[in-house]
């Protein structure tokens, strides 16, 4: 009885919170009320939310400076992370290779993409510039899942996509203010970290979150460890991977 109350408990609690995250986004629109119901819809980690709260006042002494701040998203989706960066002010480049979920994307940022505030770019991301199949799993073509690369016998080809080197993309950027890089790629972030840290370009990045999908390999454990080798051995204290 007194495991179920408890559970009964931390179910009411949750409820109750999230009750009190849309009431205060609602009362709270323009301010750290939206910017709350927005962090936890995405599923930021609760403990890297200062991270956002930081980003307008980052903008502001940019600006001050007239220099811009650049948000990067790799692996959109439904564009939610891009949502966050526009919100909070920031400009933001977008990598989505879905060609289901691009016309929803167009049509949701059209007013910031005619204005240049988002870079759509409708392609996926790795450590070199080629051509791949994009392969989709059971949970269908929205399915966040979507990949490039990885290991499963469930997969099957959609079609053919290009693929951007990452490295290069934010080399030819030149000196710019990027403040914000998350990578969620469905497991061709492996070869993206272990570059861009042996390239010393997480210097230019203020903040890296990145999810890690080692799941999709059988040699997986082996690419953490190796990328979580590299972080400490340079002492890296901006790469997150424990973002999802």
């Amino acid at each position: 009885m007194g495991i179920h109350k408890n559970k009964t408990r931390i179910k009411q609690k949750r409820l109750i919170d999230r009750e009190k995250l849309i009431i205060n986004a609602l009362c709270d629109p323009n301010g750290l009320g939206k910017l709350e119901l927005m962090l936890h819809n995405v599923y930021v980690p609760h403990y890297y939310h200062y991270i956002f709260h930081q980003l307008p006042f980052h903008i502001q002494k940019a600006q001050e400076k007239k220099e811009k701040v650049l948000c990067i998203d790799c692996g959109a989706h439904a564009g939610l992370m891009s949502d966050i960066f526009l919100w909070c002010g920031a400009e933001t480049h977008a990598f989505e290779p879905n060609p289901t979920i691009l016309p929803f994307l167009r049509r949701k940022f059209a007013k910031q993409i005619s204005e240049g505030l988002l870079i759509l770019n409708p392609v996926a991301v790795s450590d070199s510039d080629s051509e791949m199949d994009l392969f989709v799993d059971d949970g269908g073509v929205l399915s966040q899942g979507i990949r490039i690369i990885g290991e499963s016998k469930e997969m099957k080809s959609i079609q053919k996509v290009q693929v951007v080197d990452l490295i290069r993309y934010i080399k030819e950027l030149g000196e710019v203010n990027i403040y914000f890089l998350k990578i969620d790629v469905e497991g061709a972030e492996f070869g993206i970290l272990e570059k861009l840290i042996s390239e010393d370009l997480h210097t230019k990045i203020k903040y890296i979150a990145c999810e890690t999908h080692e799941r999709f390999f059988l040699d997986g454990e082996e690419k953490m460890q190796k990328i979580r080798k590299l972080i400490k051995e340079k002492g890296i204290k901006n790469i997150f991977l424990d973002w999802a």
